[in-house]
């Protein structure tokens, strides 16, 4: 249920998601922000969009907890992607 509400805001905002195939990497998803064109002549029109990665974490218990390993930590604070945790 928490992935879908993640991809229900992304996609109320226009941010592309991009969901992972097999989740043993540590992120859910991929989110690519919309380009914004300048209309300043100097600047690269074709520049490339922001990029993160995104860990969805949800939970509809009482104690509000949930639980992330560390290597999954480990590998989303090497990662060259920001990279962040979404707690719904």
């Amino acid at each position: 249920m928490g992935e879908a509400l993640f991809m229900q805001l992304c996609a109320s905002v226009g941010l592309i998601y991009n969901p992972s195939l097999k989740d043993s990497a540590g992120w859910d998803f991929i989110v690519d922000f919309p380009t914004q064109f300048s209309t300043h002549p100097m600047i690269d029109k074709s520049a490339s969009p922001i990029e993160c990665k995104i860990q969805v974490k949800a939970t509809d218990g009482t104690s509000k907890k949930v639980q992330i390993t560390l290597s999954n930590m480990m590998r989303l604070c090497g990662s060259k992607l920001p990279a962040f945790f979404f707690f719904i």
